[in-house]
Formats: structure tokens, sequence, C-alpha cells
């Protein structure tokens, strides 16, 4: 599937409360809101937030988009900001959730294979990519972008 294929992004402004449509943003895209022109909240869907294991089944599995996860512990916390900014480029083509392997060890069991940090890719409900270790933002963007190809 071409990427410009991928469903519309409906993000509501936290400001104005409008709601703003995405029809395949280009790369390094900040999402603003069409009417404040306020950037769009940074958890809306499509860009990041974290997830528990009672999420995870609508969240990843069902989701029509690739899907990266970063799983994380309390005492790792510098990928968020490379994270973070990686989702933006990608709304709309891609997914990025957070999951704390602490509060959700099941999850982290089963889908992490080392320490973390670890970033992993979900497509069509499959695990196709895995890195393990703090990433640059470079290497962050180039591992979605190969595996995030709709």
């Amino acid at each position: 599937m071409d990427p410009s294929d991928a469903p519309p992004l409906h993000i509501v402004c936290a400001a104005c409360r409008m709601e703003n449509v995405l029809e395949c943003p280009p790369p390094n895209f900040i999402p603003r809101c069409a009417n404040c022109r306020r950037n769009l909240p940074v958890d809306a869907p499509g860009v990041t937030r974290e997830i528990t294991a009672a999420e995870f089944e609508q969240e990843v599995m069902n989701c029509p988009r690739p899907v990266v996860i970063d799983f994380f512990s309390s005492r790792e916390g510098g990928l968020r900001t490379i994270f973070e900014m990686v989702a933006l480029e990608m709304v709309g083509r891609a997914k990025f959730v957070r999951i704390s392997s602490k509060d959700n060890p099941d999850l982290a069991g089963r889908y992490m294979s080392g320490h973390c940090p670890q970033m992993v890719v979900f497509k069509g409900g499959r695990l196709v990519g895995r890195r393990t270790g703090e990433q640059s933002e470079s290497s962050l963007r180039a591992f979605a972008r190969a595996h995030c190809v709709l």
C-alpha cells in the first residue's frame, strides 16, 4: 500500500477543540491546528503515548498502520524526545507508542530480547523489526522508515 493510501488522521486541538484531519503529511511535519495555528497535542493518536498491556491488543495488534514501540525502563528516558521527534515526522504513516517494561512485565517478556531501551515494530499484528540500545535520531529515523512502509 502506498503511504498516501493510509487512513486520514483525526486530531482534536486541545486549545480550540477543532477536529483536524491530516492526510499523508510530509516528512518533518509539525501538526498545527487549522483554526488557531497552535501545535496539536503530542499525545494525539498517531503521534506518541504510553500504553499498557490492557490496551496492547487494540492499539498494536489491531492497528491498520505499522506500530513502533519504545519499551523503556524508569532508569532510561533519554530516547523519549528523539522518539517523539521521529513520530511527528511520520504522523499518519505509523503509530508510535511507549510501553514501560517495569509496569508491563508480561509484554516485555514476550516481545523484548535484551535490555531497555528497545524499539520494536509491528505490522499487521506481526513483529517485523527490533533494535536494542540507545539510538541517535538519524538511526531511529532510518529504522522506523525501513519498517514502516505501508
